[in-house]
Order: structure tokens, then sequence, then C-alpha cells
């Protein structure tokens, strides 16, 4: 199919959002910015989606943008709950880690799990 044949026309039309509407397109507008994809063809061909269809990510597919929103919502609580969980984990780790260096430092043996950890260094 021959793309070339086919003529453009731009048209900018001006779009009132719902407040779950502009709540989905500002949420995925921002998370974009923060990673650096704002400016990508695929960033910005799915805010467009989000300006009609309610469709937050290929996973989501919604009837309503409640529903959207609530599919988000769930999805960030997910995503906030690991990352939590990675953190307190690395968190256990370092202070390990930092208990066993103290002691080499003061002389004193570590113990075998510090040494373990001393070994990940």
């Amino acid at each position: 199919w021959d793309i070339s044949t086919v003529p453009l026309e731009e048209h900018e039309v001006v779009v009132k959002m719902t407040q779950n509407e502009r709540a989905l397109y500002l949420n995925e507008s921002n998370a974009a910015t923060l990673h650096g994809h704002s400016a990508s063809m695929s960033r910005r061909a799915a805010l467009l989606k989000l300006c009609s269809h309610f469709t937050p990510g290929e996973e989501i597919s919604a009837g309503s943008s409640a529903q959207a929103i609530n599919a988000v919502l769930k999805r960030q609580e997910h995503e906030a709950l690991d990352t939590r969980a990675r953190s307190d984990e690395a968190e256990r780790n370092y202070a390990g880690r930092k208990r066993a260096l103290d002691l080499e430092l003061l002389g004193l043996p570590p113990s075998p799990e510090q040494r373990e950890g001393l070994a990940a260094l």
C-alpha cells in the first residue's frame, strides 16, 4: 500500500476533557516526562488514545474513564508496594554490610552471614 498517495491534512481540534479524562492524560504525560519519553511517537500515540479511548496501557482496556482511573491506581499501588519491598531489602543488605565493615575496621571477625555480604561488595 503506497501511503505517499494519500493526502495528509492537519487539523487542530480543541477537546474539553472531563475531570477523569484529564487526570488520566496528565498522569501518562507526567510519567512519560519523568522517564524521558515525552517526545517519542509511541508516547504521543498513547496520549492521543487517552483523548478518546480511556486506554492508559496495552494491558488495560476500560469501558469508562472511571474504570481506567481505577485500573491505573491499582497498577501504581502494586508498583509502589513492589518498589517499597525492593527498597526495604536493599536497606537490610546495606545495614548488614555496613555492620560487617565496621567490625572489620575494629579488628573483630565478622559472622559468616556478614562475610557473605562483604563478598558481594
